[in-house]
């Protein structure tokens, strides 16, 4: 009696993933930041509602390395992957370096000996000192960001979209850096907390104004967008910046009504972690929407 076998099917093979020759910029920044907002809380139920404290002897080395982490997270999760990935961005350690030093040769300096606005504006109507934040600080620190990276990488090293958010957010960290720096220097016996939530304030809004000035340039570059976009996203990034400037004191100094009554409150918490999401969704959108613009441009002419 004769078998018949029916023959083995061959199971065809698998199509490979396509691999993405770029670092994920977004992903990296949501990485970094993710990181600091879980530290923002457990310093905030550490020192706030546990009452930790830390040696004064050690107080300082260890308000310094706050200061340092976002720089030290910039580099873990978005320069040394950059050098694993098949197109690695050049200059990205360029443009963080050239904008630290231009914060602190030019930013810092300029506004403590020449603008002062600490001196004349904390006293000052909600109105008046959003506008004069936005006009001085805010202003001069998202032109200087801006002038580094137009003059480093844009348009020479712009590639795809997404490579206006990881220069952005490196000259975005290394500003912030600075200004963290300076902030405990001249506050060396701040509490932990303290320096937690400023350094993520701060770290965060230049992101955010870094992102913001990326969407214009990366508009200008890709989508050939209108000559006056640009310093539109500019001043947009100053606005921001001085709303939460001058509103900082407010939420930040709040307190809770409870016997733990610290500079920093859960109501300064809330405050960053918002001015902070907001507008970095809906960067996250406007990005995609252009994206998918671009790609239906791209499927219309292939038909």
């Amino acid at each position: 009696m004769t078998t018949i076998r029916s023959p083995q099917l061959i199971t065809p093979p698998k199509e490979e993933e396509e691999i993405y020759p770029y670092r994920r910029a977004w992903r990296s920044v949501f990485i970094e930041t993710g990181i600091l907002t879980i530290l923002l809380l457990v310093f905030f139920v550490l020192f706030n509602l546990l009452g930790i404290t830390v040696p004064q002897r050690l107080l300082l080395p260890f308000n310094l390395l706050i200061v340092l982490l976002p720089t030290l997270l910039w580099l873990v999760f978005s320069r040394v992957p950059e050098r694993l990935v098949v197109e690695p961005r050049r200059r990205l350690l360029t443009t963080f370096v050239v904008t630290a030093l231009v914060a602190n040769a030019i930013g810092i300096p300029l506004l403590d000996n020449v603008l002062q606005p600490n001196d004349w504006l904390p006293l000052a109507s909600t109105l008046n000192r959003i506008m004069g934040y936005t006009t001085t600080v805010a202003i001069l620190q998202e032109f200087l960001k801006y002038l580094v990276i137009r003059y480093i990488v844009w348009p020479e090293y712009y590639r795809v979209r997404t490579d206006a958010i990881a220069y952005g957010a490196a000259s975005g960290v290394a500003y912030a850096m600075v200004i963290s720096l300076n902030y405990l220097f001249q506050n060396p016996m701040a509490t932990p907390d303290a320096i937690m939530l400023r350094v993520f304030a701060t770290t965060t809004l230049n992101i955010v104004g870094s992102v913001i000035v990326a969407y214009g340039l990366a508009e200008s570059q890709f989508s050939n967008a209108l000559s006056f976009l640009l310093p539109i996203t500019v001043l947009l990034a100053a606005i921001v910046n001085g709303i939460a400037i001058a509103m900082r004191p407010t939420f930040m100094k709040a307190t809770l009504g409870l016997t733990i009554s610290a500079e920093k409150t859960i109501f300064g918490v809330i405050f960053a972690l918002i001015l902070y999401i907001v507008p970095i969704v809906t960067l996250l959108f406007l990005f995609n929407v252009s994206e998918r613009r671009e790609q239906d441009k791209l499927a219309g002419q292939d038909i």
